[in-house]
Protein backbone atom coordinates (compact mmCIF):
# COMPACT_ATOMS: atom_id res chain seq x y z
CA UNK A 1 0.00 0.00 0.00
CA UNK A 2 1.61 3.35 -1.04
CA UNK A 3 0.36 6.73 1.01
CA UNK A 4 1.42 10.15 1.18
CA UNK A 5 2.18 11.79 4.93
CA UNK A 6 3.24 15.29 5.76
CA UNK A 7 6.28 15.32 8.16
CA UNK A 8 5.94 17.43 10.59
CA UNK A 9 8.46 19.98 12.15
CA UNK A 10 8.41 18.27 15.99
CA UNK A 11 11.93 17.91 19.04
CA UNK A 12 11.53 14.33 18.26
CA UNK A 13 11.99 14.97 14.29
CA UNK A 14 14.79 16.55 12.24
CA UNK A 15 12.98 16.51 8.76
CA UNK A 16 10.15 18.81 7.41
CA UNK A 17 7.83 18.31 4.61
CA UNK A 18 6.55 15.39 2.25
CA UNK A 19 7.32 11.79 1.95
CA UNK A 20 5.46 9.05 0.23
CA UNK A 21 5.62 5.99 1.76
CA UNK A 22 5.32 2.26 0.70
CA UNK A 23 5.85 -1.52 2.26
CA UNK A 24 7.83 -3.73 0.24
CA UNK A 25 9.36 -7.56 1.10
CA UNK A 26 12.56 -5.95 0.74
CA UNK A 27 12.07 -3.22 3.07
CA UNK A 28 10.13 0.20 3.40
CA UNK A 29 10.65 2.49 0.23
CA UNK A 30 10.70 6.08 1.56
CA UNK A 31 10.76 8.89 -1.50
CA UNK A 32 11.11 12.67 -0.30
CA UNK A 33 8.72 14.59 -2.81
CA UNK A 34 10.26 17.87 -1.15
CA UNK A 35 11.69 17.76 2.57
CA UNK A 36 14.47 19.83 4.27
CA UNK A 37 16.29 19.34 7.70
CA UNK A 38 14.65 20.92 10.44
CA UNK A 39 15.69 21.79 14.15
CA UNK A 40 13.36 23.00 16.61
CA UNK A 41 13.61 27.25 16.04
CA UNK A 42 14.45 27.39 12.41
CA UNK A 43 13.19 27.31 9.22
CA UNK A 44 14.11 24.45 7.01
CA UNK A 45 16.89 25.65 4.15
CA UNK A 46 17.26 23.03 1.04
CA UNK A 47 14.80 20.45 0.46
CA UNK A 48 15.79 17.46 -0.95
CA UNK A 49 13.23 16.27 -3.88
CA UNK A 50 13.35 12.81 -5.67
CA UNK A 51 15.28 11.24 -3.64
CA UNK A 52 14.07 7.39 -3.01
CA UNK A 53 15.67 4.98 -0.51
CA UNK A 54 14.75 1.52 0.74
CA UNK A 55 15.10 0.80 4.22
CA UNK A 56 15.74 -2.71 5.29
CA UNK A 57 13.19 -3.83 8.09
CA UNK A 58 16.37 -4.40 10.28
CA UNK A 59 17.25 -0.66 9.96
CA UNK A 60 14.11 0.51 10.83
CA UNK A 61 14.74 1.65 14.46
CA UNK A 62 11.58 2.41 16.09
CA UNK A 63 8.44 2.76 14.46
CA UNK A 64 4.92 3.77 17.02
CA UNK A 65 1.89 5.15 16.38
CA UNK A 66 1.32 8.03 19.17
CA UNK A 67 -2.47 9.26 19.18
CA UNK A 68 -2.67 10.38 15.39
CA UNK A 69 0.91 11.19 14.60
CA UNK A 70 2.92 8.19 13.51
CA UNK A 71 6.72 8.11 14.61
CA UNK A 72 9.89 6.57 12.47
CA UNK A 73 13.15 6.55 13.39
CA UNK A 74 15.42 5.20 10.68
CA UNK A 75 19.11 4.17 10.54
CA UNK A 76 21.29 7.36 10.24
CA UNK A 77 23.76 6.05 7.79
CA UNK A 78 21.23 6.11 5.20
CA UNK A 79 19.61 9.46 5.29
CA UNK A 80 20.69 12.53 7.05
CA UNK A 81 16.79 12.97 7.36
CA UNK A 82 16.36 9.94 9.44
CA UNK A 83 13.37 10.94 12.39
CA UNK A 84 9.82 11.45 10.95
CA UNK A 85 6.64 12.52 12.58
CA UNK A 86 3.87 11.69 10.02
CA UNK A 87 0.19 12.86 9.80
CA UNK A 88 -2.32 13.81 7.10
CA UNK A 89 -1.68 10.38 5.63
CA UNK A 90 -3.56 10.21 2.16
CA UNK A 91 -3.20 7.34 -0.88
CA UNK A 92 -1.42 10.07 -3.22
CA UNK A 93 -3.98 8.23 -6.31
CA UNK A 94 -4.56 11.30 -8.63
CA UNK A 95 -6.46 10.35 -12.39
CA UNK A 96 -4.67 11.34 -15.31
CA UNK A 97 -5.54 15.41 -16.09
CA UNK A 98 -7.43 13.97 -19.34
CA UNK A 99 -9.60 11.79 -17.88
CA UNK A 100 -10.30 14.49 -14.72
CA UNK A 101 -11.43 16.83 -17.37
CA UNK A 102 -13.89 14.19 -19.43
CA UNK A 103 -15.03 13.38 -15.73
CA UNK A 104 -16.00 17.00 -14.65
CA UNK A 105 -17.16 17.63 -18.28
CA UNK A 106 -19.58 14.46 -17.57
CA UNK A 107 -20.36 15.78 -13.82
CA UNK A 108 -21.46 19.52 -15.31
CA UNK A 109 -23.20 18.09 -18.32
CA UNK A 110 -25.11 15.91 -15.64
CA UNK A 111 -26.19 18.40 -13.53
CA UNK A 112 -27.50 21.08 -15.73
CA UNK A 113 -29.61 18.63 -17.53
CA UNK A 114 -30.73 17.22 -14.38
CA UNK A 115 -31.26 20.69 -13.22
CA UNK A 116 -33.39 21.94 -16.36
CA UNK A 117 -35.42 18.57 -16.19
CA UNK A 118 -36.09 19.52 -12.58
CA UNK A 119 -36.99 22.99 -13.80
CA UNK A 120 -39.37 21.43 -16.59
CA UNK A 121 -41.33 19.28 -14.21
CA UNK A 122 -41.82 21.50 -11.85
CA UNK A 123 -43.78 24.14 -14.04
CA UNK A 124 -45.33 21.30 -15.63
CA UNK A 125 -46.71 19.82 -12.74
CA UNK A 126 -47.39 22.19 -9.97
CA UNK A 127 -50.01 23.71 -11.50
CA UNK A 128 -51.50 20.40 -12.29
CA UNK A 129 -51.26 19.28 -8.37
CA UNK A 130 -52.27 23.27 -6.85
CA UNK A 131 -54.19 25.19 -9.58
CA UNK A 132 -54.48 27.74 -7.50
CA UNK A 133 -50.87 28.17 -7.55
CA UNK A 134 -49.22 30.06 -9.61
CA UNK A 135 -46.73 30.00 -11.81
CA UNK A 136 -44.35 32.12 -10.14
CA UNK A 137 -44.74 29.23 -7.59
CA UNK A 138 -44.00 26.68 -9.38
CA UNK A 139 -41.10 28.60 -10.96
CA UNK A 140 -39.55 29.33 -7.84
CA UNK A 141 -40.14 25.52 -6.99
CA UNK A 142 -38.00 24.22 -9.85
CA UNK A 143 -35.27 26.78 -9.25
CA UNK A 144 -35.15 25.75 -5.83
CA UNK A 145 -34.51 22.07 -6.95
CA UNK A 146 -32.46 22.95 -9.72
CA UNK A 147 -29.86 25.07 -7.41
CA UNK A 148 -30.00 22.08 -5.00
CA UNK A 149 -28.67 20.25 -8.27
CA UNK A 150 -25.86 22.19 -9.04
CA UNK A 151 -25.02 22.73 -5.67
CA UNK A 152 -24.75 18.71 -5.17
CA UNK A 153 -22.84 18.80 -8.69
CA UNK A 154 -20.37 21.58 -7.47
CA UNK A 155 -19.44 19.74 -4.25
CA UNK A 156 -18.92 16.32 -6.88
CA UNK A 157 -17.11 18.37 -8.97
CA UNK A 158 -14.51 19.80 -5.81
CA UNK A 159 -13.81 15.84 -5.03
CA UNK A 160 -13.18 14.64 -8.25
CA UNK A 161 -9.01 14.63 -8.25
CA UNK A 162 -8.57 14.54 -4.28
CA UNK A 163 -6.81 10.96 -3.40
CA UNK A 164 -8.39 9.24 -0.01
CA UNK A 165 -7.48 10.48 3.20
CA UNK A 166 -8.10 9.98 6.65
CA UNK A 167 -7.97 7.17 9.70
CA UNK A 168 -9.30 4.71 6.91
CA UNK A 169 -5.74 5.10 5.21
CA UNK A 170 -3.86 5.45 8.08
CA UNK A 171 -4.74 2.31 9.72
CA UNK A 172 -4.44 0.37 6.75
CA UNK A 173 -1.28 1.83 6.31
CA UNK A 174 0.03 1.09 9.84
CA UNK A 175 -1.48 -2.53 9.89
CA UNK A 176 0.57 -3.21 6.83
CA UNK A 177 3.90 -1.72 9.01
CA UNK A 178 3.00 -3.83 11.92
CA UNK A 179 2.94 -7.00 10.02
CA UNK A 180 5.95 -6.37 8.65
CA UNK A 181 7.59 -5.07 12.42
CA UNK A 182 6.59 -7.11 15.32
CA UNK A 183 7.75 -4.59 17.97
CA UNK A 184 5.33 -1.86 16.37
CA UNK A 185 4.01 -0.30 19.72
CA UNK A 186 0.63 2.22 19.79
CA UNK A 187 0.61 4.83 22.85
CA UNK A 188 -3.00 6.62 22.87
CA UNK A 189 -1.76 9.96 22.81
CA UNK A 190 1.76 12.15 21.72
CA UNK A 191 4.40 13.08 23.74
CA UNK A 192 4.08 16.44 25.58
CA UNK A 193 6.32 18.94 24.00
CA UNK A 194 9.40 19.58 26.28
CA UNK A 195 9.39 22.68 27.51
CA UNK A 196 12.47 25.61 26.74
CA UNK A 197 15.16 25.83 29.29
CA UNK A 198 15.10 29.16 31.25
CA UNK A 199 18.89 30.61 30.17
CA UNK A 200 20.24 34.11 31.87
CA UNK A 201 20.58 36.72 29.73
CA UNK A 202 23.77 37.56 28.02
CA UNK A 203 24.66 41.33 29.20
CA UNK A 204 28.28 41.43 27.17
CA UNK A 205 26.28 42.39 24.06
CA UNK A 206 24.60 45.33 26.31
CA UNK A 207 27.99 47.14 26.98
CA UNK A 208 28.55 50.52 25.61
CA UNK A 209 30.71 50.30 22.49
CA UNK A 210 30.52 53.38 21.20
CA UNK A 211 33.10 56.62 20.86
CA UNK A 212 30.34 58.60 23.17
CA UNK A 213 29.73 55.94 25.64
CA UNK A 214 33.04 55.12 25.97
CA UNK A 215 33.42 59.43 26.13
CA UNK A 216 30.83 58.96 29.53
CA UNK A 217 32.36 56.67 31.40
CA UNK A 218 36.06 57.70 31.21
CA UNK A 219 34.53 60.77 32.25
CA UNK A 220 32.90 59.19 35.23
CA UNK A 221 35.61 57.38 36.47
CA UNK A 222 37.39 60.52 36.18
CA UNK A 223 35.03 62.68 38.11
CA UNK A 224 35.01 60.29 40.76
CA UNK A 225 38.67 59.88 41.31
CA UNK A 226 38.57 63.67 41.93
CA UNK A 227 35.74 63.56 44.28
CA UNK A 228 37.80 61.16 46.28
CA UNK A 229 41.02 63.02 46.17
CA UNK A 230 39.01 66.07 47.19
CA UNK A 231 37.98 64.45 50.32
CA UNK A 232 41.40 62.72 51.44
CA UNK A 233 42.74 66.93 50.96
CA UNK A 234 40.12 67.99 52.66
CA UNK A 235 40.03 65.47 55.56
CA UNK A 236 43.89 66.04 55.63
CA UNK A 237 44.00 69.62 55.82
CA UNK A 238 41.27 69.17 58.75
CA UNK A 239 43.44 67.15 61.01
CA UNK A 240 46.42 69.73 60.19
CA UNK A 241 44.39 72.53 61.54
CA UNK A 242 43.69 70.94 64.42
CA UNK A 243 47.52 70.74 65.39
CA UNK A 244 48.29 66.93 64.10
CA UNK A 245 48.36 65.34 60.82
CA UNK A 246 46.51 61.98 60.29
CA UNK A 247 49.50 59.81 59.92
CA UNK A 248 50.62 61.55 63.23
CA UNK A 249 47.32 60.27 65.16
CA UNK A 250 48.17 56.41 66.16
CA UNK A 251 51.94 56.21 67.51
CA UNK A 252 54.69 55.11 65.99
CA UNK A 253 58.19 53.71 66.30
CA UNK A 254 60.45 56.08 64.48
CA UNK A 255 63.80 52.99 64.49
CA UNK A 256 62.68 51.59 61.58
CA UNK A 257 65.94 50.89 60.12
CA UNK A 258 65.93 47.75 61.21
CA UNK A 259 64.96 46.30 58.05
CA UNK A 260 67.34 48.62 55.77
CA UNK A 261 70.05 46.00 56.27
CA UNK A 262 68.18 43.02 54.43
CA UNK A 263 66.82 45.68 51.61
CA UNK A 264 69.83 44.96 49.64
CA UNK A 265 69.41 41.09 49.59
CA UNK A 266 65.71 42.00 47.97
CA UNK A 267 66.82 42.69 44.82
CA UNK A 268 70.46 40.98 44.44
CA UNK A 269 68.40 37.51 44.94
CA UNK A 270 65.62 38.65 42.28
CA UNK A 271 68.31 40.14 39.65
CA UNK A 272 70.51 37.59 39.61
CA UNK A 273 69.20 34.78 36.73
CA UNK A 274 67.62 38.31 34.68
CA UNK A 275 71.22 39.02 32.64
CA UNK A 276 71.16 34.95 31.61
CA UNK A 277 68.29 34.98 28.83
CA UNK A 278 69.89 38.74 27.63
CA UNK A 279 73.30 37.27 27.27
CA UNK A 280 72.17 34.26 25.33
CA UNK A 281 70.04 36.45 23.36
CA UNK A 282 72.88 39.43 22.10
CA UNK A 283 75.57 36.84 21.98
CA UNK A 284 74.97 33.49 19.55
CA UNK A 285 78.54 31.63 19.83
CA UNK A 286 78.98 30.76 15.98
CA UNK A 287 78.33 34.56 14.64
CA UNK A 288 79.06 36.83 17.31
CA UNK A 289 75.66 38.66 17.84
CA UNK A 290 75.22 39.03 14.30
CA UNK A 291 73.31 37.78 11.21
CA UNK A 292 75.81 37.82 8.52
CA UNK A 293 73.80 39.29 4.56
CA UNK A 294 74.79 37.10 1.89
CA UNK A 295 73.12 37.54 -1.81
CA UNK A 296 70.34 39.69 -2.81
CA UNK A 297 66.60 38.61 -2.67
CA UNK A 298 63.06 40.38 -3.10
CA UNK A 299 59.74 39.64 -0.92
CA UNK A 300 56.50 39.56 -2.82
CA UNK A 301 54.56 38.96 0.54
CA UNK A 302 56.14 38.74 4.39
CA UNK A 303 55.79 35.52 5.76
CA UNK A 304 53.10 35.25 8.39
CA UNK A 305 51.10 32.83 10.71
CA UNK A 306 48.35 34.39 9.38
CA UNK A 307 49.03 32.92 5.73
CA UNK A 308 51.23 30.04 6.21
CA UNK A 309 48.58 28.35 3.34
CA UNK A 310 47.16 30.67 1.36
CA UNK A 311 43.65 32.22 1.85
CA UNK A 312 41.02 29.94 0.49
CA UNK A 313 38.03 31.04 -1.94
CA UNK A 314 35.15 30.80 0.16
CA UNK A 315 36.71 32.52 3.61
CA UNK A 316 33.92 30.68 6.21
CA UNK A 317 34.54 33.41 9.44
CA UNK A 318 33.22 33.26 12.93
CA UNK A 319 32.15 36.61 14.31
CA UNK A 320 30.49 35.16 17.35
CA UNK A 321 30.48 32.16 19.69
CA UNK A 322 28.33 31.72 23.01
CA UNK A 323 28.60 27.87 24.92
CA UNK A 324 25.72 27.94 27.62
CA UNK A 325 24.95 24.50 29.84
CA UNK A 326 21.03 23.49 28.72
CA UNK A 327 20.72 21.33 31.57
CA UNK A 328 22.66 18.59 31.41
CA UNK A 329 24.40 19.12 27.90
CA UNK A 330 26.48 22.08 26.61
CA UNK A 331 24.69 24.67 23.77
CA UNK A 332 26.44 26.57 21.19
CA UNK A 333 25.01 29.90 19.76
CA UNK A 334 27.05 31.22 16.44
CA UNK A 335 27.29 33.38 14.13
CA UNK A 336 29.06 32.41 10.79
CA UNK A 337 29.82 34.82 7.90
CA UNK A 338 30.79 33.81 4.18
CA UNK A 339 33.19 35.62 2.16
CA UNK A 340 33.76 35.17 -1.66
CA UNK A 341 37.76 36.17 -2.01
CA UNK A 342 37.53 34.73 -5.36
CA UNK A 343 37.47 36.47 -8.69
CA UNK A 344 34.46 34.39 -9.36
CA UNK A 345 30.63 34.94 -8.53
CA UNK A 346 29.06 32.11 -6.66
CA UNK A 347 25.59 30.89 -7.86
CA UNK A 348 24.49 29.65 -4.32
CA UNK A 349 25.59 28.39 -1.47
CA UNK A 350 24.70 24.88 0.51
CA UNK A 351 26.53 23.79 3.58
CA UNK A 352 26.49 21.67 6.73
CA UNK A 353 27.46 22.70 10.13
CA UNK A 354 27.50 19.74 12.72
CA UNK A 355 27.82 20.26 15.73
CA UNK A 356 30.40 18.00 17.79
CA UNK A 357 31.54 17.03 21.53
CA UNK A 358 34.37 15.47 22.12
CA UNK A 359 35.39 12.22 24.14
CA UNK A 360 37.92 12.88 26.97
CA UNK A 361 41.72 12.36 26.50
CA UNK A 362 43.29 10.53 25.55
CA UNK A 363 40.54 9.10 23.19
CA UNK A 364 40.27 11.63 19.51
CA UNK A 365 36.96 10.47 19.06
CA UNK A 366 33.97 13.49 18.07
CA UNK A 367 30.64 12.39 18.07
CA UNK A 368 28.30 14.53 16.39
CA UNK A 369 25.22 15.76 18.46
CA UNK A 370 23.27 17.73 15.88
CA UNK A 371 23.25 18.88 12.41
CA UNK A 372 22.30 22.30 10.23
CA UNK A 373 21.95 23.17 7.32
CA UNK A 374 22.79 26.57 5.89
CA UNK A 375 21.40 27.82 2.01
CA UNK A 376 21.82 31.20 0.29
CA UNK A 377 20.32 31.13 -3.37
CA UNK A 378 23.04 34.06 -4.51
CA UNK A 379 24.82 35.32 -6.29
CA UNK A 380 27.47 36.26 -4.21
CA UNK A 381 30.03 38.53 -5.63
CA UNK A 382 33.75 38.94 -5.39
CA UNK A 383 34.15 40.58 -2.06
CA UNK A 384 30.68 40.17 -0.78
CA UNK A 385 29.47 38.48 2.50
CA UNK A 386 26.52 36.71 3.69
CA UNK A 387 25.84 35.79 7.70
CA UNK A 388 23.90 33.23 9.52
CA UNK A 389 23.04 32.97 13.04
CA UNK A 390 22.65 29.28 14.52
CA UNK A 391 23.29 27.25 17.46
CA UNK A 392 22.91 23.25 18.14
CA UNK A 393 23.59 20.92 21.14
CA UNK A 394 27.03 20.33 21.50
CA UNK A 395 30.67 21.88 22.66
CA UNK A 396 32.25 22.80 19.44
CA UNK A 397 31.49 22.76 15.59
CA UNK A 398 32.98 21.81 12.14
CA UNK A 399 31.83 23.10 8.70
CA UNK A 400 32.83 22.00 5.80
CA UNK A 401 34.03 24.47 3.11
CA UNK A 402 32.46 23.98 -0.62
CA UNK A 403 34.99 26.20 -2.00
CA UNK A 404 38.03 24.97 -0.75
CA UNK A 405 40.80 26.25 -3.49
CA UNK A 406 43.23 28.33 -2.35
CA UNK A 407 43.62 31.63 -3.75
CA UNK A 408 46.48 33.02 -6.31
CA UNK A 409 47.21 36.23 -7.65
CA UNK A 410 44.76 35.00 -10.91
CA UNK A 411 42.07 33.99 -8.93
CA UNK A 412 42.11 36.43 -5.95
CA UNK A 413 39.03 39.27 -6.34
CA UNK A 414 40.30 42.57 -7.09
CA UNK A 415 41.65 44.69 -4.21
CA UNK A 416 39.12 47.31 -4.32
CA UNK A 417 36.26 44.58 -3.99
CA UNK A 418 38.08 43.56 -1.10
CA UNK A 419 38.67 46.80 0.22
CA UNK A 420 34.81 47.32 0.74
CA UNK A 421 35.17 44.38 3.38
CA UNK A 422 36.70 47.13 5.52
CA UNK A 423 33.28 48.83 6.20
CA UNK A 424 31.43 45.90 6.87
CA UNK A 425 29.59 45.86 10.18
CA UNK A 426 31.07 43.04 11.57
CA UNK A 427 34.25 43.66 13.56
CA UNK A 428 35.85 39.73 12.08
CA UNK A 429 34.73 40.48 8.67
CA UNK A 430 36.70 43.81 8.40
CA UNK A 431 39.76 41.85 10.47
CA UNK A 432 39.20 39.30 7.44
CA UNK A 433 39.35 41.73 4.83
CA UNK A 434 42.11 43.59 6.54
CA UNK A 435 44.60 39.99 6.09
CA UNK A 436 43.20 39.20 2.37
CA UNK A 437 44.53 42.99 1.16
CA UNK A 438 47.79 42.46 3.62
CA UNK A 439 48.25 39.16 1.78
CA UNK A 440 47.92 41.02 -1.59
CA UNK A 441 50.45 43.41 -0.67
CA UNK A 442 47.83 46.49 -0.92
CA UNK A 443 48.39 49.36 1.33
CA UNK A 444 44.74 49.29 2.36
CA UNK A 445 44.97 46.30 4.48
CA UNK A 446 47.51 48.13 6.48
CA UNK A 447 45.45 51.02 6.56
CA UNK A 448 42.69 48.88 7.64
CA UNK A 449 43.97 47.94 10.20
CA UNK A 450 45.82 50.77 11.93
CA UNK A 451 42.04 52.24 12.39
CA UNK A 452 40.77 49.25 13.22
CA UNK A 453 43.78 49.92 15.86
CA UNK A 454 42.38 52.54 17.15
CA UNK A 455 39.26 51.12 18.76
CA UNK A 456 41.00 47.31 19.74
CA UNK A 457 39.48 44.87 21.52
CA UNK A 458 41.16 43.03 23.59
CA UNK A 459 40.59 39.67 21.69
CA UNK A 460 42.05 41.37 18.32
CA UNK A 461 45.00 42.60 19.64
CA UNK A 462 47.04 39.52 18.11
CA UNK A 463 45.10 39.76 14.76
CA UNK A 464 45.67 43.39 14.25
CA UNK A 465 49.34 43.20 15.17
CA UNK A 466 50.32 40.37 12.50
CA UNK A 467 49.07 42.35 9.92
CA UNK A 468 50.42 45.44 11.13
CA UNK A 469 53.91 43.72 11.06
CA UNK A 470 53.26 42.15 7.98
CA UNK A 471 52.85 45.55 5.95
CA UNK A 472 55.61 47.20 7.39
CA UNK A 473 58.56 48.81 5.55
CA UNK A 474 60.52 45.92 6.29
CA UNK A 475 59.52 42.16 4.99
CA UNK A 476 61.23 39.38 5.75
CA UNK A 477 59.86 35.96 3.91
CA UNK A 478 61.48 32.50 3.09
CA UNK A 479 62.14 32.18 7.09
CA UNK A 480 63.27 28.74 7.72
CA UNK A 481 64.87 27.32 11.08
CA UNK A 482 66.36 24.08 11.55
CA UNK A 483 68.13 22.41 14.70
CA UNK A 484 71.77 21.73 14.65
CA UNK A 485 73.12 20.60 18.01
CA UNK A 486 71.93 22.82 20.77
CA UNK A 487 71.60 26.00 18.53
CA UNK A 488 69.00 26.93 15.94
CA UNK A 489 70.06 28.10 12.17
CA UNK A 490 68.24 30.65 10.96
CA UNK A 491 67.59 31.32 7.32
CA UNK A 492 65.34 34.66 5.72
CA UNK A 493 65.18 37.23 3.39
CA UNK A 494 64.99 40.84 4.34
CA UNK A 495 63.83 43.12 2.39
CA UNK A 496 63.52 47.15 2.37
CA UNK A 497 60.65 48.33 0.46
CA UNK A 498 60.57 51.42 1.75
CA UNK A 499 61.92 54.94 -0.11
CA UNK A 500 64.55 55.64 2.77
CA UNK A 501 67.52 53.88 4.20
CA UNK A 502 67.49 51.72 7.15
CA UNK A 503 70.50 50.96 9.39
CA UNK A 504 70.73 49.89 12.57
CA UNK A 505 68.59 46.99 11.77
CA UNK A 506 67.37 43.84 14.02
CA UNK A 507 65.48 40.50 13.47
CA UNK A 508 63.38 38.73 16.37
CA UNK A 509 62.52 35.60 15.97
CA UNK A 510 59.28 33.75 17.84
CA UNK A 511 58.37 30.48 18.41
CA UNK A 512 55.05 29.56 18.98
CA UNK A 513 53.32 26.13 20.02
CA UNK A 514 50.51 26.56 17.66
CA UNK A 515 48.79 28.09 14.76
CA UNK A 516 46.75 30.91 14.25
CA UNK A 517 42.76 30.34 12.94
CA UNK A 518 42.86 31.91 9.70
CA UNK A 519 38.91 32.27 9.60
CA UNK A 520 38.65 33.32 13.32
CA UNK A 521 40.14 36.48 13.94
CA UNK A 522 39.32 36.84 17.28
CA UNK A 523 40.32 33.31 18.62
CA UNK A 524 43.33 33.02 21.36
CA UNK A 525 46.79 33.58 20.47
CA UNK A 526 49.04 30.25 20.31
CA UNK A 527 51.40 29.87 22.97
CA UNK A 528 54.48 31.87 22.46
CA UNK A 529 57.53 29.24 23.53
CA UNK A 530 60.28 31.68 23.48
CA UNK A 531 61.74 34.72 21.50
CA UNK A 532 65.14 36.26 20.69
CA UNK A 533 66.45 39.19 19.05
CA UNK A 534 69.55 40.04 17.21
CA UNK A 535 71.10 42.32 14.84
CA UNK A 536 72.09 42.87 10.95
CA UNK A 537 75.38 43.09 10.11
CA UNK A 538 74.85 45.64 7.56
CA UNK A 539 72.16 48.11 6.59
CA UNK A 540 69.52 48.43 4.17
CA UNK A 541 69.36 50.70 0.88
CA UNK A 542 66.38 51.49 -0.15
CA UNK A 543 64.23 48.74 -2.05
CA UNK A 544 67.48 46.58 -1.35
CA UNK A 545 66.82 42.96 -0.10
CA UNK A 546 69.61 40.54 1.32
CA UNK A 547 69.62 36.81 2.94
CA UNK A 548 71.02 36.39 6.13
CA UNK A 549 71.91 33.45 7.87
CA UNK A 550 73.08 32.71 11.18
CA UNK A 551 72.99 30.60 14.56
CA UNK A 552 70.99 31.45 17.98
CA UNK A 553 70.65 29.71 20.98
CA UNK A 554 66.68 29.45 21.53
CA UNK A 555 65.81 26.65 24.01
CA UNK A 556 62.13 26.29 24.40
CA UNK A 557 60.17 22.97 26.89
CA UNK A 558 58.43 21.87 23.84
CA UNK A 559 58.57 21.40 19.78
CA UNK A 560 57.75 25.15 18.30
CA UNK A 561 54.92 24.00 15.82
CA UNK A 562 55.16 27.62 13.55
CA UNK A 563 58.17 30.52 13.49
CA UNK A 564 57.65 34.15 13.35
CA UNK A 565 60.19 36.56 12.25
CA UNK A 566 59.82 39.94 12.52
CA UNK A 567 62.39 43.02 11.08
CA UNK A 568 62.33 46.23 12.19
CA UNK A 569 65.08 49.16 14.31
CA UNK A 570 67.15 47.07 16.52
CA UNK A 571 65.88 49.24 19.36
CA UNK A 572 62.36 48.92 18.74
CA UNK A 573 62.33 45.07 18.50
CA UNK A 574 60.85 44.09 22.18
Amino acid sequence: MRVRATALGTERSNAIGVVELECAPQGLCVSFLGVGAFQDGYAPAALNVGTQLIVPWGQVQEARLDGEQLYLALDPSLTTLSRLVLVGFSTGELPHERELARQRLLLRLGALGAGTVALLVALLSVPRLAPRAGGAVALGIGAGVAALIASLGWLAERRLGRPAEGLAVREGFVAELASYLPEFRRSPSAPNPRRAPLTLPSFQRALPRTVLALALTFTGVGLASLLVWKQGVTAERTAMARGSAPWEQAPTEAPVAAPEPEAPALPTATAAPAPEPSAAVAAPPALPGRLAAGEACRCERASSPLWSTPPSQLGLVLLSRRLVQDGTRPRLFLELAAVNAGATELKELALRVDFIERQPAPSVKVVVTSSRALYFEGPLGPGAAIKWSLDGRGADYRIDNPYPAPLTPDTVAPASALAELLRANHRPVRLYGAMLLAWLGDARGREGALALLDTQRDEESVWLRRVVEATGPLRVCELRVSSQGEQRVVEACVHNVSDARRGELGLGLRALGGALQQTQPTADAPTELGWVKFPLTAPLQPGEGRRVQGRVELHTEDAPTAWEAIADELSVLR
